[in-house]
């Protein structure tokens, strides 16, 4: 399984290797990220990383569309960045629902002329997403304070990038696997990567509030800890 030491992969039927031997007869499966948020900023983690972030964002956000591969070794001919891979024999992995995924999109959308990359990414545009996406701004714009400069960043930082373009990763599925990944933590650990990487793209304050989700309460790794059922 190609995972970080801030994702956890697990089964939410709790027995994770009969779990994934279902799918064993494909040279991979696909699981998706559920990301976690910083959720009242937490600043004292004595109760463990997965007792102290219970919150996360919905299944359907953007990020959440990305996975990471559990394969075999022997069917793979090469890693596609940190995501995917590419098989013997051209095979595709498979989703939870044995559904095949294509490789790694950014890996292949990177093969695409910059003209090409533009037209696939508009076409899979609907009208009907950006309306709904429009509703929810107007919605939330009425919301803010007037005169609340902190709360009108917050809002652009969260909504922007959604307008910038269609997520090229494929909506999926995770009732069966699911991969809880712990991008963020309290506001003062995320300083201390700052401080300690520096402020670029990957650790910046935009970034902090961009995956700063709580929306949905799911303490399903509660009271767990790496082992047999969960993998990190």
């Amino acid at each position: 399984a190609f995972i970080d030491i801030d994702e956890f992969l697990f089964s939410r039927s709790g027995d994770l290797l009969p779990t994934l031997n279902q799918y064993d007869q494909y040279p991979g499966v696909v699981v998706h990220w559920a990301c976690y948020g910083s959720a009242a900023e937490h600043e004292d983690e004595s109760a463990g990383l997965l007792n102290t972030y219970l919150h996360r964002a919905p299944t359907q956000w953007r990020e959440n569309r990305k996975y990471k591969s559990v394969v075999h070794p022997a069917r793979v001919t090469s890693m596609l960045g940190a995501h995917g891979a590419e098989y013997l024999n051209g095979e595709l992995a498979v989703d939870e629902t044995m559904r095949t995924v294509p490789p790694q999109p950014e890996a292949v959308l990177a093969k695409l002329s910059a003209r090409r990359k533009e037209r696939e990414l508009a076409k899979g545009e609907r009208r009907s997403t950006v309306a709904q996406l429009a509703r929810r701004i107007r919605r939330m714009a009425g919301r803010i304070k007037k005169g609340s400069r902190r709360a009108l960043k917050r809002f652009m930082q969260r909504f922007l990038p959604l307008l910038s373009r269609r997520s090229p990763w494929p909506q999926g599925s995770s009732s069966i696997l699911t991969i809880n990944h712990y991008r963020i933590r309290s506001r003062r650990e995320y300083e201390e990567k700052i401080a300690r990487w520096g402020s670029g793209k990957k650790y910046n304050s935009e970034q902090f509030h961009y995956y700063d989700r709580n929306e949905v309460f799911d303490p399903i790794l509660k009271g767990r800890g790496r082992g047999p059922s969960v993998l990190s």
